[in-house]
């Protein structure tokens, strides 16, 4: 059998060495890779390695959150250094952020006057739907905060939509005043024994009895019943319960 390389076929093989592997060539006309090397190593054919082109390699793709998303209803509407302050990126990030998404800027100051708050008012034409449309009932009824979490923004944007629309704040509830305090009772002096008579010739002690406190005192009288009588009347609202003549009280 004649070698590959005095065969017609290897005319045909040999330029195809230099752009596909010895495999393809050998399955492509009926031989085998060893036939194909052999002939190549006779001939000095130098065949030129296949590299084999590298796949592409997808690139990431990038997240489609966004620190901008929570505020895309105001882009366009206030103008992106406002929006891109509230959403905590620098303005030129919204500005990409609005042009990609294709949403035209908001009017300059210039064209869109400030109102008395400070804020600028609606801008002519179409107003842009926010998605505080849906909460209006509850702006100015409820505190900014309570509205900002019913309608899952920000309190700021919530500030922005009420004063755009001239809703005035909740007003602030005032807190009751506490009563005075009571002023503390003066305290009450015991009343003072009447005066001795002038009859007065022994010296009695009688206690008092008020409440659970006993107090004595010395009264004078020309007999028990006189001093009994002076006790009693200094007593006022005391009972008298005991009366007894003092021996060294002679006057």
């Amino acid at each position: 059998m004649a070698r590959l390389e005095d065969q017609k076929i290897w005319s045909e093989i040999k330029p195809l060495l230099a752009i596909a592997s010895i495999q393809e060539v050998a399955d492509r006309f009926g031989v085998t890779p060893g036939q194909i090397a052999r002939a190549a190593v006779r001939t000095g054919t130098r065949r030129e390695p296949v590299i084999a082109k590298p796949a592409p390699v997808a690139s990431p793709k990038r997240g489609n959150t966004s620190a901008l998303d929570g505020y895309r209803h105001l882009l366009g509407v206030e103008i992106d250094r406002v929006v891109a302050r509230m959403a905590g990126v620098s303005a030129s990030a919204a500005l990409m952020y609005r042009r990609r998404h294709g949403i035209p800027s908001a009017p300059s100051s210039r064209a869109r006057p400030l109102a008395a708050t400070g804020a600028p008012s609606s801008p002519p034409g179409e107003v842009r739907p926010s998605k505080l449309d849906a909460f209006r009932e509850l702006v100015g009824a409820f505190p900014d905060r309570l509205v900002a979490e019913r309608a899952g923004v920000v309190t700021e944007t919530v500030r922005l939509y009420r004063v755009r629309h001239g809703i005035p704040p909740v007003p602030p509830v005032a807190l009751p005043t506490p009563p005075p305090a009571s002023p503390m009772p003066a305290p009450v002096a015991p009343p003072a024994p009447e005066a001795v008579p002038a009859t007065a010739t022994w010296a009695y002690i009688a206690t008092v009895r008020r409440g659970d406190t006993e107090q004595q005192y010395i009264v004078l009288g020309g007999s028990v019943a006189e001093a009994g009588s002076v006790a009693v009347r200094a007593a006022h609202d005391g009972q008298v319960i005991s009366l007894v003549r003092h021996l060294e009280g002679l006057v």
